[in-house]
């Protein structure tokens, strides 16, 4: 143990290898906080990744039913329904159509719009959207309409 005197009398300076403390982490508290920070990061993209196919899919639900109105004014018109997207008398939203692969069935009376999901969509949950004339959509299940 060595001991430096000091300019004053009554302060002893220790230095001796006990006294010195350690600063920073060792590598097992960084392994931890680093472990610890990936669940948390794959946790939340998960739940980021699921919310925007629920976006997503909500986008393509307001495409499918802006063109059931359009397929109803023209009803009101000419007393039957025309195929819009074939016509190209309707333009999917951009960001949709990089989603959703739309589609329409008609003969003149009824129709049924169809929406299925492509590339990163394809793994949404709720599939393939339609929706009719008389507003029925499908799938029923869960939270896919709500």
């Amino acid at each position: 143990m060595t001991v430096t005197k000091s300019n004053n009398p009554n302060l002893c300076i220790d230095h001796s290898n006990h006294s010195r403390k350690q600063k920073g982490f060792s590598l097992i508290e960084l392994m931890i906080a680093i472990g610890v920070l990936s669940i948390l990061a794959a946790l939340g993209y998960s739940s980021y990744d699921k919310s925007v196919q629920k976006s997503n899919r909500r986008a393509a639900q307001a495409d499918m039913q802006n063109l059931a109105q359009s397929l109803e004014r023209g009803f009101i018109l000419a007393d039957a329904y025309s195929d819009l997207l074939s016509e190209n008398k309707f333009t999917v939203n951009k960001n949709v159509q990089e989603r959703y692969a739309f589609s329409m069935i008609t003969d003149g009376t009824s129709y049924t719009i169809t929406a299925s999901p492509k590339g990163k969509q394809g793994g949404d949950p709720c599939g393939t959207l339609t929706l009719n004339e008389r507003g029925a959509t499908t799938p029923t299940q869960g939270s896919c309409w709500e």
